[in-house]
């Protein structure tokens, strides 16, 4: 009778194991630059996240008509326990300094990000 108790305890680490942490991946996600400058700084945070961190293009530069693929990001699926990972912020510094970003990009949702003239 005592291991009947512990059943219902045995299903649940299961479904929290396999169940929920499988909508967690890591994601590869495309920036299309179609804005008609150089993007020189790339900026993509978890949402939840203070600050924009490192640089994703390093000593990179994304020219107009270009890409650039930022992989390994983890981030949440539809169904997670966590949506906090599934919405990030974006942000491109161009080589006139011109800033833009975006806030609250649902990433699970996307492969690609096009920047372009019009934003």
């Amino acid at each position: 009778m005592k291991n009947f108790k512990l059943l219902p305890i045995f299903i649940l680490t299961i479904l929290i194991t396999f169940g929920l942490t499988a909508s967690v991946s890591a994601k590869d996600i495309t920036i299309m630059n179609n804005s008609g400058k150089i993007i020189e700084q790339l900026y993509l945070i978890p949402s939840i996240n203070k600050g924009w961190g490192d640089d994703k293009l390093g000593d990179k530069v994304i020219p107009d008509g270009g890409s650039f693929t930022v992989t390994g990001l983890v981030v949440a699926g539809k169904t997670t326990i966590t949506p906090e990972l599934r919405f990030w912020d974006l942000k491109v510094v161009f080589h006139d300094r011109q800033e833009e970003s975006w806030l609250n990009i649902n990433l699970s949702e996307l492969s690609t990000i096009w920047i372009d003239k019009d934003n």
